[in-house]
């Protein structure tokens, strides 16, 4: 994929932690997206999830990241994508945290790719275009 796609993709809170762990940052999930995409967002449950467990180091880190990056409001659009998602789980017998449910819709409901460490908790929304580091 060359970056003058200017697709853009929706980042999981896994992806971040990840990418606020590393040590050196360019073995980072994040950093290899970087490589064919320019342009990120995320929901704002994400936002909240990487906030949550912010002490102020940690915060004023997150508060210089969150300045390039666009975040969406869950609005009302995105709770009816939330119920056809959950609907459409319910009928496999699988089910998501309301979170991780709210964080999909984001990305389904604007067609755009996810990117997330954890696939296993968006495997099953169809649909969902999942990227996911090589390893997983």
């Amino acid at each position: 994929m060359d970056k003058e796609d200017n697709r853009l993709v929706y980042l999981d809170s896994s992806v971040l932690i990840d990418f606020y762990r590393k040590v050196n940052k360019e073995k980072s999930f994040f950093n290899s997206l970087l490589k064919d995409y320019e342009l990120f967002s995320v929901s704002v449950i994400t936002q909240y999830e990487v906030y949550i467990g912010a002490d102020t180091i940690r915060k004023v880190f997150w508060d210089d990241f969150f300045i390039n990056i666009v975040i969406v409001p869950f609005t009302s659009p995105l709770v009816f994508t939330s119920i056809l998602i959950e609907r459409a789980l319910k009928l496999k017998r699988k089910s998501i945290d309301f979170r991780d449910l709210g964080i999909a819709a984001t990305a389904l409901h604007y067609k755009e790719p996810f990117a997330t460490m954890n696939a296993k908790h968006f495997i099953n929304i169809d649909g969902l275009e999942l990227i996911i580091p090589p390893s997983n």
